[in-house]
C-alpha cells in the first residue's frame, strides 16, 4: 500500500472484544485491513456485571499493533481514531485517572436498593416511580433514570458499598465528563443550561463539570 495514503483507525470497544478496522481516505473509505481480541465479562450474584479496564487498553493496544505490522502502514499515515464504546457505565479514577477498581458496565443492575430508595418511594407512582421526583427529573433533565442499570445509581451503589473507593474517587469531590453529549445521556444535566443538576446526587460535598 502507499505510504502516500491517509488512514483513519476505528476501534470497537464492545462487550465480548475490540475489533478495530483501518480504512484508507479515498473517494471512499477502503477496508485496509483489521484484527480483533476478545476479553472476559464477569459476572457477580446480585446482577452484577464487570470488566477489567486494562484488558480494554491492551485490545486496543494489541489490535492496532496488528493491523499495522498486517498492512505495512506507518503510523504516522493514521491521522484519525475513532472509537465506538459500551455506555452506561462506571469507570472510578483518582486524580490522576487510574481506575480503582473493575469498571461497572452498562449490564451490571446491581443498584436497585439505590434507586428504590432515592427514585421508588412515595404513595402515587407511575410505573413504579415516585410521580413528583419523576415530573422533576423530566422538567430538569428531559428524561428519567429509571433502571438500576442506569449509571447515576451506578454512582450511588459505588458510594455505599465501597468506602475506600468513595474516599478515593474524584465524584466525593467532582463528577466529570469527558463531553456534554456524554453527560445528557446519563440524565443527569439539565436541558437548558446543560449544566449537571444537584437534585439527582444526592452528594453533599460535590462539585459538578464537564472535563473538555
Amino acid at each position: 500500500m502507499a505510504h502516500t495514503d491517509n488512514y483513519v483507525l476505528s476501534c470497537d470497544i464492545g462487550t465480548t472484544g475490540c475489533k478495530t478496522v483501518l480504512y484508507r481516505i479515498g473517494d471512499v473509505l477502503e477496508n485496509a485491513g483489521a484484527a480483533q481480541a476478545g476479553y472476559p465479562l464477569l459476572l457477580m450474584d446480585g446482577g452484577g456485571a464487570e470488566q477489567r479496564g486494562d484488558d480494554w487498553w491492551d485490545a486496543v493496544c494489541g489490535t492496532t499493533r496488528r493491523v499495522l505490522d498486517k498492512t505495512g502502514v506507518s503510523p504516522h499515515a493514521v491521522r484519525g481514531m475513532s472509537f465506538c464504546c459500551q455506555m452506561q457505565g462506571f469507570i472510578a479514577v483518582d486524580v490522576q485517572g487510574r481506575a480503582l477498581r473493575n469498571p461497572m458496565i452498562y449490564m451490571d443492575g446491581r443498584s436497585t436498593a439505590q434507586i428504590g430508595r432515592h427514585l421508588q418511594r412515595g404513595l402515587l407512582k407511575v410505573e413504579g416511580m415516585n410521580l413528583f421526583k419523576l415530573l422533576h427529573f423530566l422538567r430538569v433533565t428531559g428524561g428519567g433514570a429509571a433502571t438500576a442499570k442506569d449509571p447515576l445509581w451506578k454512582y450511588h451503589w459505588m458510594k455505599d458499598n465501597d468506602r475506600r473507593i468513595g474516599r478515593a474517587c474524584p465524584c466525593s469531590g467532582m463528577l466529570a465528563c469527558r463531553h456534554k453529549c456524554d453527560a445528557s445521556q446519563r440524565l443527569m444535566p439539565e436541558i437548558k443550561s446543560v449544566k449537571y443538576n444537584k437534585d439527582f446526587y444526592f452528594l453533599p460535598r460535590a462539585r459538578f463539570s464537564f472535563r473538555q
